[in-house]
């Protein structure tokens, strides 16, 4: 019995043992007296005898085989739970897989370190060349010039400032699922990435206008950097990125303004955009 380490063991354990019973049943009865048994008979039941003080052993080793099946069963049964669970989440991400994947801004807009510690060493280069025969003047000579009577060409004009807009960055899964349910609406998760594209490419015209200076402006874009011009700066807007609602009506004639003031409040929750309202404009700040 102490070689029983399954049930299928215990079976047959158990059948070997019907047996034996039923053959020393079958032998009792026969049998009249104990003195009308052979010696082999004797034995037989003697046998039996001994087996059945093993008895309470033997349903001790059921009773734990069994409690290690259930036991065994209720961790089967919470791994299938488990594996459910994430069938489900895995095909729900399957079907709202999102089209945008969510960018670091700050690492996009900043230079590198090797970029940013080269620049700084260069320094301008000026070609020096000899002038024509009977135009040399005579210019005096300095320590450590080696071509005295030589004209420098000036160096190459600086090219105009370029600003580096930083870009709004997109909403991640997490964040999507923060909004409440009465600001969400029936807005999809690809519309307010696809709408800060637009933010994106809006505030990238509108500074690009204001690099460029005022000879190289079309008359349309002229118009427009007078008015960008003219526009006062206040507490909240100084030393920010912003646009107002002119540039949305200007520089993205495809964006829909009731698109717009439907995600305006998710941005504004999801820490995107700040709006100021100055005189009868309203103002949207570039939160970075």
């Amino acid at each position: 019995m102490d070689q029983c380490k399954t049930v299928e063991d215990l079976t047959v354990f158990l059948d070997r043992k019907n047996k034996a019973l039923k053959v020393g049943a079958s032998i009792a009865c026969q049998a009249s007296d104990i003195e009308d048994l052979s010696e082999g008979e004797k034995e037989c039941l003697t046998g039996l005898y001994r087996d059945f003080g093993t008895i309470p052993k033997l349903l001790t080793r059921v009773e734990n085989l069994r409690d290690k099946l259930r036991h065994e069963v209720a961790c089967k049964k919470v791994t299938l739970e488990r594996l459910k669970i994430l069938k489900e989440q895995v095909d729900e991400q399957k079907e709202n897989q999102p089209r945008f994947l969510p960018t670091s801004a700050s690492t996009a807009n900043t230079p590198s370190p090797a970029t940013s510690s080269e620049e700084p060493r260069k320094k301008s280069v000026c070609f020096e060349e000899p002038a024509p025969p009977g135009s040399i003047k005579k210019t005096a000579s300095k320590k450590g010039n080696r071509f005295p009577g030589t004209i420098v060409k000036p160096s190459a004009k600086k090219k105009p400032k370029q600003t580096i807009v930083p870009k709004i960055e997109y909403l991640n899964m997490d964040e999507y699922g923060s909004v409440p349910r009465y600001m969400l609406g029936r807005v999809k998760y690809e519309q307010i990435n696809g709408l800060i594209d637009e933010l994106n490419a809006l505030t990238g015209r509108r500074y690009k206008i204001l690099d460029t200076p005022s000879n190289k402006q079309s008359s349309e874009n002229m118009k427009r950097f007078s008015r960008m011009t003219e526009e006062p700066e206040t507490k909240e807007t100084k030393d920010a990125f912003w646009f107002d609602s002119e540039d949305l009506k200007e520089l993205a004639p495809s964006l829909k303004i009731t698109e717009f003031n439907k995600i305006l409040p998710i941005l504004r929750h999801c820490q995107r955009l700040r709006q100021v309202r100055v005189g009868k404009k309203e103002r949207y700040i570039l939160l970075i």
